[in-house]
C-alpha cells in the first residue's frame, strides 16, 4: 500500500475524513507493507475518525514504514486521527519503521495514543526509528493526545527502539506519557535506545507533558534500557518525572544504564520537572541501576529528588551503582 492520501485532501494538506480507520490489515494477514523508503512510497493516513492503521487478530510479518500518520504531507502540521495513529491489537511480529531514516513514521497529532499495542497475542512486535508526537525533523511539538507508545493489556515481548543504530525512537511532545506499559501479563518488553522528552539532537526539551515513562498497575519484567552503551534512553526534559513506577504487582522491572535528566553527552542537565525516578504504591521488587559494567544510570539534573521510593507496600526495590547528582 503506497503513494496514497487516505483522509486528506488530493495534496495532503487538509483533512476529508474517511468515517472510520484508514487502514487496516486484519484476520492472519501477513507480509504485507505499507509505505516504503522511496520518498514515492509514503502514505499520508491522516484525519480519520478512526484508527489510522490498524493490525489485528492475527496480523503478523507486516511492515509500516516511512508513512505520516497524523500529520499533513511536509510532515511538519497536525491534522489528527480520531482514534490511535497505529494500533496494534493481537497482532505479531509486526515492524513499525526501520533503521534508516528513509524508514522512520511520523505519528503524530493523534487523538489517542501514537502506537498503541495491546491485547495477550500482542507479543514480538517492534516499533523502530520513528518520530512519535514531533515534527519529520524532530524540533516541534506534535503531541498525541495520550501517551506516545502505549503497551497493556497483556502485551509482551515487544521492543520498542533497540541497541542498534537507527533503532531508537524519538518520542517527545505527547500530552501524556512518552512511553507507558501497564497492566498484568504486560511483561519482557524492552525500551531501549530511545530520545524521551527531547528534541532530535537530545540537546533540549521537547517534552511529555506527564512521565517520560510509566509502568504501572501491575506491569512486571520489563527491561527500560540495559547494561550496554548501545542501549541508553535518554528520559530528560519531561513536565514530571522521569519514570514512574507504581501499583501493585508492578514487579522485577529493572532500569539500567539510562540517562534522566541530562542531555545526549551525559555532561549537562536538561531537567525532567519533577523526580528523575519514583517507584511507589507497592510497587516492588525493582532493580533501578546494577552491578554490570554500564548498568548504573546517570540520575542528575531533575528539578525535584533523584530517586523516591515512597507507599506502603513498595518494598524490596534495589537501588545500586547509579551515578546521581
Amino acid at each position: 500500500v503506497q503513494g496514497n492520501y487516505i483522509g486528506t485532501d488530493a495534496g495532503g494538506a487538509f483533512a476529508v475524513q474517511n468515517g472510520w480507520g484508514g487502514l487496516e490489515i486484519l484476520n492472519d494477514a501477513s507480509l504485507n507493507t505499507v509505505g516504503g523508503a522511496n520518498p514515492a512510497a509514503r502514505n499520508i493516513v491522516s484525519g480519520n475518525d478512526g484508527h489510522g492503521i490498524q493490525l489485528a487478530n492475527g496480523a503478523n510479518n507486516n511492515v509500516v514504514e516511512n508513512n505520516y500518520v497524523g500529520c499533513d504531507v511536509d510532515g511538519n502540521a497536525t491534522l489528527g486521527i480520531a482514534g490511535n495513529g497505529i494500533l496494534i491489537s493481537e497482532a505479531f511480529s509486526n515492524a513499525v519503521g526501520g533503521m534508516s531514516e528513509d524508514a522512520r513514521n511520523v505519528i503524530a497529532a493523534n487523538v489517542q495514543n501514537g502506537v498503541s499495542i495491546a491485547g495477550v497475542g500482542a507479543t514480538k512486535n517492534r516499533v523502530i526509528g520513528n518520530h512519535i508526537g514531533t515534527d519529520w525533523a524532530g524540533e516541534l511539538d506534535l503531541g498525541n493526545t495520550l501517551s506516545g507508545v502505549r503497551i497493556a493489556a497483556g502485551a509482551a515481548y515487544n521492543e520498542i527502539g533497540g541497541q542498534l543504530p537507527g533503532l531508537g525512537n524519538l518520542i517527545s511532545g505527547n500530552e501524556m506519557e512518552g512511553v507507558r506499559i501497564s497492566g498484568a501479563g504486560s511483561e519482557q518488553n524492552t525500551v531501549a535506545g530511545n530520545l524521551i522528552g527531547v528534541n532530535q539532537d537530545g540537546t533540549r526539551a521537547l517534552a511529555n507533558q506527564h512521565e517520560g515513562v510509566q509502568l504501572s498497575d501491575g506491569a512486571a519484567h520489563n527491561t527500560l534500557g540495559g547494561a550496554s552503551e548501545t542501549a541508553i534512553n535518554l528520559v530528560s526534559g519531561n513536565i514530571e518525572l522521569g519514570i514512574r513506577v507504581f501499583g501493585s504487582g508492578t514487579s522485577f522491572n529493572v532500569i539500567s544504564g539510562n540517562y534522566i535528566g541530562l542531555d545526549v553527552t551525559g555532561a549537562y542537565a536538561v531537567a525532567n520537572e519533577a523526580a528523575g525516578i519514583r517507584v511507589a504504591d507497592g510497587a516492588s521488587e525493582n532493580i533501578i541501576g546494577g552491578i554490570a559494567e554500564h548498568a548504573g544510570n546517570a540520575i542528575s539534573g531533575n528539578a525535584s529528588m533523584a530517586v523516591d521510593i515512597a507507599g506502603t507496600g513498595s518494598s524490596r526495590n534495589q537501588v545500586l551503582g547509579n551515578l546521581i547528582g
